[in-house]
């Protein structure tokens, strides 16, 4: 699992004449550059770049959202972001930069990492599919990304390098699951993506998931067995996209 989350969703628009492919991934045509944005606190703006990488224009939307995956472009929500252009028309096999800034909306902490989501959706055109598929029923698809963006106070410096290592771990149990707590020491939000429990038997791979600066978050092992001697094996994702690997004991 990589720390860029494509949310790929189908909605269906009634009597609206769009084509239908014949696999809902060959629709993934808009794609960015990067698997997260770093916001630091210290510029004026942030250029994400988009490509579409078919045959046909696309109209594509841009939003944000707080955490809420049910929010929409029409959502009132209180991100301190915008993207120019919102919305713009996308030519086949050309590029689009957005240019995301930070508004004076909402403050900010200054001793800590902020997340929000930047969301962008890829609309095919109304005579998607030519005029073999003139008179025939036919399907909206849209495509919708959500990818991390992190608001980053620049005296917080980067990531470590040694970044498993500043990780606190210890073990935790509720009724016959067995869990470990992870304490994130640092101010940067840690993007756990793979959690294993070493010693065991039964299930012992957790769902990834981040744990905030300053922070803990328990992962359970669904049917884990314990040996009594375990250790951990962690990745976290970097801010390239890397993952970075090591071993915690309990």
């Amino acid at each position: 699992m990589i720390a860029f989350k494509s949310l790929y969703f189908m909605r269906l628009i009634p009597l609206t004449l769009l084509a239908l492919m014949p696999s809902i991934s060959s629709w993934a045509n808009v794609t960015m550059t990067g698997t997260r944005i770093i916001y630091r606190s210290d510029v004026r703006s942030v250029d994400v770049n988009l490509a579409n990488n078919a045959n046909i224009p696309f109209v594509v939307q841009t939003w944000f959202d707080a955490g809420n995956i049910n929010d929409g472009p029409e959502s009132k929500t209180n991100v301190p972001f915008m993207a120019t252009p919102a919305s713009f028309r996308i030519q086949a096999r050309a590029g689009q930069v957005v240019r995301v800034s930070h508004t004076s909306s909402r403050r900010l902490p200054e001793d800590r990492e902020s997340v929000f989501y930047f969301n962008f959706q890829q609309i095919p055109p109304s005579n998607a599919g030519g005029a073999a598929t003139d008179g025939r029923n036919k399907m909206l698809v849209v495509l919708r990304n959500r990818v991390k963006l992190f608001y980053r106070p620049s005296r917080l410096g980067n990531l470590p390098a040694n970044v498993i290592s500043t990780i606190k771990a210890s073990p935790a149990r509720e009724g016959n699951r067995i869990g470990v707590t992870l304490t994130n020491t640092l101010p940067f939000y840690l993007n756990v993506s793979r959690i294993q429990l070493n010693g065991t038997s039964g299930s012992p791979q957790a769902a990834a998931d981040m744990v905030n600066p300053f922070g803990s978050r328990t992962f359970w092992f669904t049917r884990a067995t314990s040996s009594g001697n375990n250790t951990i094996s962690l990745t976290v994702i970097n801010d390239q996209g890397a993952g970075i690997s090591g071993d915690i004991p309990l």
